[in-house]
């Protein structure tokens, strides 16, 4: 617990200093929140014109699909602000032996490593996905009971484990790779898929997009939780795919600084 404490409080001056460095760029900030004002209702259009000829996309009505897309947006902006600022930190401390210097030091490698560097120029955009998800629910007249929040908390938990555990996984292949640009870009192709229920796609690339590259576990099963359409059985199911996920993600962090040759050998 002692630990956990000191990690958390870790976090929070990243957090605190990210936060100080953008606010010395305020015009900056507020172009990116312009932005991102911009592109999140250029993505809700993008959703409009599907249902311009139909009622339903993969048996989800537009406010449900609405809030699909919310949760997208959101954790989309979650790995543009918090996860992928860390990626190209890690090479160069990597490639220019600066890595030696984090290994020195006495806190948890892996949390520095890859949560050490925030970009809160993507916070309104996970503010604006918020609100979608509430305007959502507003249009569908619907009232979350205690249960719905309980699951979808559960789920909203695992999404963000599979993310952290996927990233902890495609930054430790720095090691070995002096780019992994190429890597980021199919990664973000693929999670480009939870933009949509994951009903619209065939029953194959369902399967695959649920235990394999679990992203329905991110997007459309939150979504589904708040509405009453899942069990808690999903939610159990995806916990224990998240549990996995960070567990494995972990264990190849750690074998990947095996790996690691420092500046000075």
């Amino acid at each position: 617990m002692k630990r956990l404490m000191k990690d958390i409080k870790l976090v929070g001056l990243f957090m605190k200093n990210a936060v100080l460095i953008d606010m010395e760029y305020r015009a900056h900030f507020l172009v990116n929140t312009l932005l991102s004002i911009f592109w999140l209702c250029f993505s809700i259009l993008t959703l409009k014109l599907f249902f311009y000829h139909r009622t339903s996309l993969g048996g989800w009505a537009y406010e449900e699909s609405l809030l699909v897309l919310g949760l997208f947006s959101f954790f989309g902006s979650f790995i543009e602000g918090v996860l992928e600022p860390n990626v190209a930190k890690l090479v160069e401390d990597i490639r220019f032996g600066n890595f030696d210097f984090i290994l020195l030091k006495p806190v948890n490698v892996q949390l520095i490593g890859t949560l050490r560097s925030f970009s809160m120029k993507k916070l309104p955009a996970m503010f604006g996905s918020v609100i979608i998800c509430v305007y959502a629910l507003y249009q569908l007249h619907y009232m979350p009971s205690i249960p719905d929040i309980a699951l979808f908390l559960m789920f909203f938990t695992s999404g963000f484990l599979i993310l952290y555990g996927l990233w902890v996984a495609l930054i430790a292949t720095a090691f070995w790779f002096i780019q992994i640009d190429s890597i980021m870009e199919f990664v973000f192709a693929v999670f480009e898929t939870g933009r949509f229920p994951i009903t619209v796609y065939p029953t194959p690339l369902r399967l695959v997009l649920t235990y394999i590259v679990p992203i329905a576990f991110i997007t459309t099963f939150p979504a589904a939780a708040i509405i009453g359409k899942v069990t808690f059985h999903h939610a159990c199911m995806a916990l224990g795919l998240a549990g996995i996920i960070l567990f494995v993600g972990s264990c190849f962090w750690k074998y990947a600084l095996t790996r690691y040759s420092s500046a000075s050998s």
